[in-house]
């Protein structure tokens, strides 16, 4: 591990991987959605969903990123806010796909399935972009919380927090104590047979 621009540029694609990999169950499970009669409302709550997976891959692989930078091995000395950086780095390719998809002319025919297709690619995000407001400028805004949870997530690893460890404390249960194993019997001992 290193402090290189393409090494930062490798673990900035932790946040495209994470994103991407909801994003391909958000488009292969939409299918079944579709399906339904009341799918335009069903839709934001699908993605909310998504967007909690996403929520979760992204944090932990950037808490891990902090642990593992954080080393003294590496000698990187990483700030905690680092996060920031990766997720920055890790939103452009979406932002470019988002505004190629914008800048497409396509005849007028086609422009609803434009417009579908900017939503599917927004698609772990496309739930804040409905309460916003539906337009183009808010979907590219929803993914600023993408940077905030690579953030959360580095900031996290960077002080050794973790939110299992924490809601287990807020709520007060104890971590259970896993009893150790009885050691196993040994045969006789064969040294004292005369």
């Amino acid at each position: 591990m290193d402090n290189r621009i393409f090494s930062i540029i490798k673990r900035s694609m932790l946040v495209m991987k994470s994103y991407a990999t909801t994003l391909v169950l958000f488009c292969t499970l939409s299918g079944a959605v579709m399906a339904f009669d009341s799918a335009a409302s069903i839709m934001p709550w699908f993605s909310f969903i998504m967007f909690l997976l996403m929520f979760m891959l992204l944090y932990t692989d950037m808490r891990n990123t902090a642990f593992k930078e954080k080393r003294p091995q590496y000698f990187i000395n990483p700030p905690p806010f680092k996060g920031i950086l990766y997720g920055i780095i890790g939103i452009i390719p979406i932002l470019l796909l988002q505004t190629v998809v914008l800048l497409v002319s396509v005849p007028e025919d086609y422009s609803m399935a434009k417009w579908r297709a900017f939503q599917v690619i927004s698609g772990p995000v496309y739930w804040i972009a409905r309460i916003l407001g539906n337009k183009p400028a808010f979907y590219m805004a929803a993914m600023i919380l993408i940077i905030i949870i690579a953030f959360l997530g580095y900031y996290a690893g960077h002080h050794n927090f973790y939110i299992a460890e924490w809601v287990r404390k807020r709520l007060g249960i104890k971590k259970s104590a896993i009893k150790p194993k009885a050691p196993r019997r040994q045969g006789t001992d064969r040294s004292n047979i005369s």
